[in-house]
């Protein structure tokens, strides 16, 4: 990884520091900055494995809100071990063979609508944290260091949680919303792959327009969707409502 992309990175981390909305930090999130970088860089062309790498980020997250918010653990060990996790599935994974593309997708789509296509609540917006410069270049250097543990993953590297690992620890107190959120705009990463995947005889160039055309119209689509009706809170404790 060059400084450019660690600079590319932290730029994600400290953008979703500044946006106060949960549902467009996921969105923030989910540009596929650092997947196109990672496939400028390969030079491959996309295959099933990447839609299956999109799955695992999607449960790095689940894994790393599960573990803090629902096991109590801190949450550099919920994120260390998501990582972790990530890691040991996405490992033995690399040694697949060509599956067949259409199949994977469809499959991909298909665990997508059990589970994102469900309109997320509104969740509270947080107020927005200017970073200081001490943590900008900590955000840097946690992702040159965090790149050197990716170099195995072969077409993982594309969905690797660089910024993401950097992610769950700014939205560690929201951090189940922004699961939610992200888990339904992850959508447009999907589209961002299989576009790329259906238009690479065309060329890189014309591959990553179709590409990124694929994922900012779904991202648009998601959004005019909005967000489902508001959750009922909870009654203090030793207040009696009606029906209850």
């Amino acid at each position: 990884m060059t400084i450019a992309s660690a600079l590319l990175i932290a730029a994600v981390v400290v953008a979703v520091r500044l946006v106060p909305s949960m549902r467009w930090k996921a969105v923030v999130y989910s540009l596929p900055l650092p997947m196109t970088l990672a496939l400028l860089a390969s030079g491959g062309p996309v295959d099933a494995r990447h839609l299956i790498g999109v799955v695992l980020l999607v449960l790095f997250f689940v894994l790393a809100s599960t573990l803090h918010h629902r096991a109590g653990l801190h949450i550099l060990l919920a994120d260390a071990l998501a990582i972790a996790a990530y890691l040991l599935v996405a490992w033995p994974l690399t040694t697949l063979g060509d599956l067949p593309f259409a199949p994977v997708l469809a499959a991909v789509c298909l665990l997508w609508a059990a589970t994102g296509l469900r309109r997320p609540p509104p969740t509270p917006a947080t107020p927005p944290r200017r970073p200081t410069v001490p943590q900008v270049a900590l955000v840097v250097a946690v992702a040159l260091a965090i790149a050197q543990f990716a170099g195995v993953l072969q077409a993982f590297v594309v969905t690797f949680p660089y910024s993401g690992v950097l992610v769950v620890i700014e939205t560690r107190r929201s951090l189940p919303a922004f699961t939610r959120q992200f888990t339904r705009a992850s959508l447009a990463l999907v589209a961002f792959l299989a576009a790329f995947h259906l238009t690479t005889p065309l060329g890189t160039a014309w591959a990553l327009t179709a590409a990124w055309t694929a994922h900012l119209t779904t991202t648009a689509a998601l959004l005019a969707t909005g967000t489902g009706p508001a959750r009922r809170a909870d009654p203090a404790p030793g207040v009696v409502t009606p029906g209850r």
